[in-house]
């Protein structure tokens, strides 16, 4: 690999399987530290292995992404562990049953909310504020085809997506001073019908590592920089 995120220390939230975690062995294979973040230990723990088994640094830090207090103490467990923060991807989620918005309960919509707008809102607060300390970094969220347009029998689903869009492409302070229109960038790497994979490279897609899911994906990234 070309060791591009030498040095680099990354965070990944929903790293026991999927996306999550062929991003964390994608970001080890690469050079970088990964702490990898999730409510399930054992998963969690695995992934951790994985990546120190084919060369990589790794640390596994229990994270429920709805408590303010949990996120930021898997950071600074990160910073801890490796000195500082400098890629973020905010991966974490889950669905909900398909079913007509009329039959959500509240319950169900207020954990929908909770674990992916507010849970991604919460780490990227506490995210920002470690990577300005070293110059910056790279924030990624990962939204849906849904975060798009609305998808039947998917409303808070959509509802939360939707959400995530607009949270990733709204500026981290109120005049955007901070980081300067000229020092940041915004991306959207949008999947659709056609079951696209996901954003890295292709030469990762035939690796036995990676078990890269092909999913619809909206992906939004954002650069911040002192």
């Amino acid at each position: 690999m070309s060791g591009r995120f030498d040095g680099k220390a990354a965070f990944v939230t929903g790293a026991t399987s999927g996306i999550g975690r062929a991003t964390a062995l994608a970001f080890g294979l690469e050079g970088a530290s990964v702490v990898v973040a999730d409510v399930a230990p054992d998963g969690n723990q695995e992934t951790a292995r994985m990546i120190e088994q084919a060369g990589g640094q790794s640390l596994a830090v229990s994270c429920n992404v709805t408590r303010a207090d949990d996120i930021k103490a898997a950071l600074d467990a990160a910073v801890d562990r490796f000195g500082r923060l400098d890629i973020a991807f905010n991966n974490a989620g889950i669905e909900q049953p398909i079913k007509p918005a009329a039959e959500i309960s509240d319950d169900e919509w207020d954990r929908l909310v909770a674990v992916n707008l507010r849970g991604a809102f919460l780490s990227m607060k506490h995210e920002i504020e470690l990577m300005l300390q070293h110059g910056g970094g790279a924030i990624v969220n990962t939204s849906s085809g849904a975060g798009v347009k609305g998808f039947k029998g998917q409303a808070a689903y959509a509802a939360t997506k939707h959400g995530l869009i607009g949270l990733t492409k709204a500026p981290p302070a109120p005049n955007d001073r901070q980081t300067g229109t000229s020092s940041h960038r915004r991306d959207h790497l949008l999947g659709d019908s056609s079951r696209m994979p996901v954003w890295w490279p292709e030469r990762w897609a035939s690796s036995p590592r990676d078990a890269v899911p092909q999913e619809d994906l909206s992906v939004g990234r954002r650069r911040w920089r002192a």
